[in-house]
């Protein structure tokens, strides 16, 4: 399987990492940092001036005086971070499938006119496991459900719309 494409806010970190020569480790103390990607060649212009420390000795030092570390405990890679986030998108993609699809078969369906409602407006409210209780499914279930669906439609002429 290929590999998860890199998100747009992590590209300029590859560039970067290429650009310097910079480390993973150097790569991911500097994000640690805060430091803007676009912004570090001006740092790294220790050959025209030369009281400025070179890029991965200064991103050292600097970690170093923030952290009290002279590297990350466990280093990842810009490449591992992008597919730890694809992984957990695509968990939580069938997650939501997977709730919806229970609350779809298995729910409990209650549908007529909620109270102070007008009659022209018909609701319909499923209530399943997966999430927290609104009060009013409660008033109407008589028990908190963990979760709920509610859809709108219109009545017209004792239709629904």
């Amino acid at each position: 399987m290929a590999p998860p494409p890199i998100p747009n806010d992590l590209k300029p970190w590859v560039e970067v990492r290429k650009r310097f020569g910079l480390s993973h480790a150097q790569i991911q103390m500097a994000r640690e940092l805060g430091f803007n990607p676009q912004k570090l060649g001006k740092l790294d212009n220790h050959r025209q001036e030369p009281w400025k420390q070179p890029l991965p000795v200064f991103i050292a030092r600097l970690y170093q005086k923030r952290f009290g570390l002279r590297e990350p405990a466990v280093v990842r890679t810009i490449e591992q971070i992008a597919a730890a986030r694809h992984n957990k998108k695509q968990e939580r993609k069938t997650r939501r499938a997977a709730e919806r699809a229970s609350a779809e078969t298995s729910g409990e369906r209650l549908t007529g006119l909620l109270p102070g409602q007008t009659p022209g407006v018909r609701w319909e409210i499923t209530a399943s496991a997966g999430r927290a209780a609104n009060p009013i499914v409660m008033a109407l279930l008589g028990r908190p459900p963990t979760s709920f669906l509610v859809s709108r439609s219109e009545v017209v002429d004792g239709r629904p719309q």
